[in-house]
């Protein structure tokens, strides 16, 4: 999110960023499909990178630019500490993945 190393390619936003992963989510959760295709059943983890870097106590500037928590772009975006990735996730569902796609709560 925020660079632009490929410029073939338009920059991606925080709310883009945010955009993305919600939807990806969604799709682990059954709620869309992507492209035509529905997530298989044996799909059972997600894991992003990286939550937080300086935050919790890892104090490499490397990889503080992708955190979801930090103030790396505030300047840049107008952000405060987080990306607006966060509080997207958290005001999702909360949907139990061993039940089958058509009889998950949707909450």
């Amino acid at each position: 999110m925020g660079w632009r190393d490929d410029r073939r390619y338009p920059r991606v936003d925080p709310a883009t960023h945010a955009d993305r992963v919600t939807a990806i989510y969604d799709f682990m959760q059954g709620g869309r499909g992507i492209r035509g295709m529905r997530c298989p059943s044996n799909y059972f983890a997600l894991c992003n990178w990286l939550l937080g870097n300086y935050r919790m106590g890892y104090l490499n500037p490397g990889w503080e630019s992708q955190a979801w928590y930090t103030d790396w772009w505030n300047g840049d975006f107008k952000l405060s500490g987080e990306l607006p990735v966060v509080t997207a996730v958290k005001g999702m569902p909360s949907v139990a993945v061993d039940e089958p796609a058509g009889k998950r709560d949707r909450r």
